[in-house]
């Protein structure tokens, strides 16, 4: 290794050195025995020899421990993680084939890795890429859905199935919000790329999520469907109204919210759905938000000038 020697530093070195001082980070960056092991590691062997190196750097604790040492094992994390990605999209123009075998690597961080390398590096429609990422989907819905969301065209059936497998993930004080922020979110400003408006395809694969078990999920999938669908757009409505006769009653419960603001005034088949749950079984729970949803349908509620 030319780091600490006489020889100058490679490209790869340089731009390792470059991620692992990176300003503004705890204590400035690392130095001393921290960066030798990070190069050494990243620079020497087959590529199978330094991605078998990350799970080793993972682990190890930084110098210079203090009552900041949490904050600065993260800062090493992921420097580690950036490490590993500089490596593989280096080594993905020169031996694609060996980056191709680390997806199956035993370590997640690594397939990790990968998944997120070819969604950044890879061409448009390369279906060697495509598949990669898809085979990996459930282990990695987050990651998958962007990189196939990078490398497929719209209305890609595989990516349309990575944002339902997103949707699932929503559990207990997830940052669904955030992601579906149009602007700024993961999978909202996404959405849009990946299909047209009211894809077919789309539409039924996040109205399935208004039957999710996890309450973020059916509240996730119900502000997608304002993303994806146009209002009043019959397929949406229909797939909404299905769902109103469902055996649980918090998902007639979040259809009916659906409902509301993907039907506009008077349309007769959404006002006959909300009605019909006037009567439901379910009192507390379905029975109000059947009440509310029918006023709007109707425009009972809409303000007097």
């Amino acid at each position: 290794m030319s780091v600490g020697g006489c020889g100058q530093p490679s490209v790869l070195e340089e731009t390792l050195l470059t991620r692992l001082q990176k300003p503004g980070w705890t204590y400035g960056g690392f130095h001393g025995d921290d960066k030798d092991d990070f190069i050494n590691s990243f620079t020497q062997g087959s590529l199978q020899e330094r991605m078998d190196a990350v799970e080793r750097l993972h682990n190890r604790l930084p110098a210079w421990g203090s009552e900041h040492t949490r904050e600065r094992h993260t800062d090493w994390v992921f420097a580690v993680f950036d490490g590993a990605k500089i490596v593989l999209e280096r080594e993905l123009a020169r031996d694609p084939d060996a980056v191709y075998q680390q997806a199956t690597h035993a370590d997640l961080k690594v397939r990790r890795a990968v998944l997120e390398v070819l969604g950044a590096t890879a061409s448009k429609g390369d279906e060697r890429a495509i598949s990669c990422c898809h085979a990996h989907l459930w282990e990695f819905p987050h990651e998958g859905f962007k990189s196939l969301a990078q490398l497929t065209h719209p209305g890609d059936p595989r990516t349309i199935e990575a944002a339902g497998c997103v949707l699932d993930t929503y559990t207990t004080w997830s940052d669904w919000r955030l992601d579906l922020d149009g602007s700024f979110g993961k999978l909202g400003r996404r959405l849009p790329e990946i299909a047209q408006k009211d894809d077919e395809n789309l539409v039924r694969t996040v109205c399935k999520r208004l039957e999710h078990r996890e309450k973020d999920a059916r509240e996730a999938a119900a502000a997608a469907l304002k993303i994806i669908a146009s209002k009043d757009a019959e397929l949406v409505v229909q797939e909404i109204c299905a769902r109103l006769s469902h055996k649980r009653a918090e998902v007639r419960e979040v259809a009916l919210r659906a409902l509301g603001q993907m039907a506009l005034p008077n349309n007769l088949q959404a006002v006959d759905g909300a009605r019909r749950l006037l009567e439901d079984k379910s009192r507390k729970l379905v029975r109000p938000t059947a009440e509310s949803t029918l006023a709007l349908l109707e425009g009972r509620n809409r303000r007097r000038r």
